[in-house]
């Protein structure tokens, strides 16, 4: 369930609000989703909540930032 609400919170403002194309937008959200869904796997004694969105934004900005 994690996967896909991640795949769309970054898939639907990333075509929404920016001017990356469709493809791009949607691979990005999937390698997002994916990592961020290990990482939360991997996070113990509620860290997740922690992590998740540090690591959400780090990850999002440096993938924006080489496109």
């Amino acid at each position: 369930a994690f996967v896909v609400v991640a795949f769309v919170s970054v898939c639907a403002p990333l075509m929404a609000w920016s001017r990356v194309g469709a493809p791009e937008a949607l691979m990005t959200a999937a390698t997002l989703a994916l990592l961020l869904a290990l990482l939360e796997a991997a996070a113990q004694s509620g860290l997740d909540n922690l992590l998740i969105p540090i690591a959400g934004y780090g990850l999002l900005r440096g993938v924006l930032w080489t496109m």
